[in-house]
């Protein structure tokens, strides 16, 4: 799956070298070259965050437990417009200090133990990676791997959008953390009554992978139905959404 994610990235960002950057010759002046190069680089934009907490355990079923830092997580975003229609979006997410090899201790071995693992327990992944068609307010297309927004945590998922100091713990429990789907989107606003309070209907229409019933539990409802234990995603019944 990551073989065929690098070989669109790199298709789609050749186009875009080529459409946005005609052969040179020598013959231009370097001020028609510098300004080819400015327009170029000027449609890709980064952005990102970070996110650090810190623990501080007060619990008096593990009295000992130590109060702890986590670099929860690293969000880098990277876009780039074909056009003023069209856009390519990107995002990759570094969780936990990444992977690596990283030293455990087992309190329940009887003088405990200190064991070595190969993950930190972290990862690194390609969340989104699609190209989004600016059609009209009230139409647009977006394919490929997307944020899929059902629930209120997928609206509020950067912290400066947590109602608490952290994520919401109900929906943490219930659904699947950080959801992202493979599929398509269409999305837009639809007029209304532009003397009323809210002009415009908002919406989101899905057609995308859809969840494992098999990992859904009473204790957590479909949080463990979301498909991330294999490298590939089982898309042999689409899943159908609307978000109003």
């Amino acid at each position: 799956m990551h073989k065929y994610h690098l070989i669109l990235l790199t298709a789609l960002l050749a186009l875009g070298l080529r459409g946005a950057l005609p052969a040179q010759t020598d013959s231009l002046p370097s001020s028609v070259q510098l300004e080819r190069l400015e327009e170029l680089f000027g449609r890709f934009q980064l952005k990102g965050y970070g996110v650090v907490n810190y623990y501080a355990f007060d619990w008096e079923t593990l009295p000992n437990k130590r109060n702890a830092f986590d670099p929860e997580r690293l969000n880098l975003y990277l876009y780039y417009d074909f056009s003023d229609k069209i856009q390519f979006k990107s995002e990759i997410e570094f969780e936990h200090g990444g992977t690596g090899a990283t030293m455990a201790f087992d309190p329940l071995e009887e003088f405990g133990e200190f064991e070595q693992e190969i993950e930190k327990g972290g990862e690194v992944v390609v969340e989104q990676l699609n190209l989004f068609f600016r059609i009209h307010r009230a139409f647009n297309i977006r394919v490929g791997k997307m944020r899929f927004y059902m629930g209120n945590a997928a609206e509020q998922d950067e912290p400066k959008e947590y109602f608490t100091a952290y994520r919401s713990e109900v929906e943490n429990t219930i659904l699947p953390l950080g959801w992202y789907e493979t599929g398509l989107e269409l999305s837009g606003d639809l007029p209304l009554r532009q003397d009323t309070e809210f002009p415009y209907l908002s919406y989101k229409a899905y057609v995308v992978s859809g969840l494992d019933n098999t990992g859904f539990t009473s204790q957590n409802w479909i949080r463990r139905g979301y498909q991330t234990r294999f490298e590939t995603i089982n898309a042999d019944q689409l899943a159908y959404a609307l978000r109003l």
